[in-house]
């Protein structure tokens, strides 16, 4: 495990919080959570395979 799984676990934690602010003030930006949780699960499942 290296950098690409700690940082994508960080990112993970991230976009779930600012999913949970968004949610709660009903504000915009649902797409850049979303897309942050794909790039964090590309670099986790990156970090396993090379």
């Amino acid at each position: 495990m290296d950098n690409g799984a700690t940082l994508g676990g960080f990112g993970l934690g991230i976009a779930y919080i600012a999913h949970r602010e968004i949610k709660k003030g009903k504000l915009k930006g649902r797409k850049f959570v979303v897309l942050g949780i794909v790039c964090s699960l590309i670099g986790i499942v990156g970090s396993f395979l090379w």
